[in-house]
């Protein structure tokens, strides 16, 4: 895990971005990015996304989740 600020001047907010074990990351998410859309996790998101999961681990894949959020401003203020 790590925090990264933006490139955008504008954004006074950080970027959390972490990567892990799939199942560790998937637990932790509320949104997932389909087609460049975010959409609510659903059961059938967290589904599907476990048995592809387990279907390219069975072939031998490694498998890496990857997620990230911006920490509201208000709570996360920029340190000087």
């Amino acid at each position: 895990m790590s925090v990264h600020q933006t490139d955008d001047a504008r954004d006074d907010r950080y970027l959390l971005v972490m990567k892990g074990a799939p199942e560790r990351i998937i637990d932790r998410s509320s949104t997932i990015l389909i087609e460049g859309v975010e959409q609510p996790m659903t059961d059938e998101w967290r589904e599907a996304f476990n048995q592809a999961y387990l279907q390219l681990g069975g072939l031998g894949e490694r498998v890496l989740g990857f997620c990230d959020f911006f920490l509201p401003a208000d709570q996360f203020p920029e340190v000087n």
